[in-house]
């Protein structure tokens, strides 16, 4: 039973990812996969025909370590021009520890008046 005691050291020695090991708000993998995300799910569930074609004036609203929330976050706000004319508020937040089995970061977004299902609130509070 020394294998436990040597798991829990290991776990203590493991530090949380932090905010600044997160991508920018302005990373292109961010926005890339913003943009393939919200097209992947019009094309499936044929919500509003809101299409996402580009994201301008991308910027950070606020972060959050993990001493304050379970993971590191980064908070950001944008602009969504959108295929068929017209430009949307957009918020998104890249969280580490996200990704694929918890590791790397995955990005939760929001345009306001199109969250159907409402998961971020229709103004998208939850992600503000």
């Amino acid at each position: 039973m020394h294998t436990l005691p040597a798991l829990l050291s290991l776990s203590l020695l493991a530090s949380p990812a932090l905010a600044a090991d997160l991508p920018r708000c302005d990373a292109s993998s961010v926005l890339d996969t913003i943009v393939a995300r919200q097209h992947g799910v019009e094309q499936r569930l044929s919500l509003d025909g809101v299409v996402i074609a580009t994201i301008a004036r991308p910027g950070e609203t606020a972060t959050a370590t993990p001493h304050s929330y379970a993971f590191a976050q980064r908070h950001c706000t944008a602009t969504a021009v959108l295929a068929g004319g017209g430009k949307r508020a957009l918020y998104y937040v890249i969280t580490a520890e996200g990704g694929y089995a918890g590791y790397g970061w995955s990005v939760d977004y929001c345009l306001p008046g199109h969250d159907r299902f409402y998961f971020d609130d229709a103004d998208c509070r939850v992600l503000r």
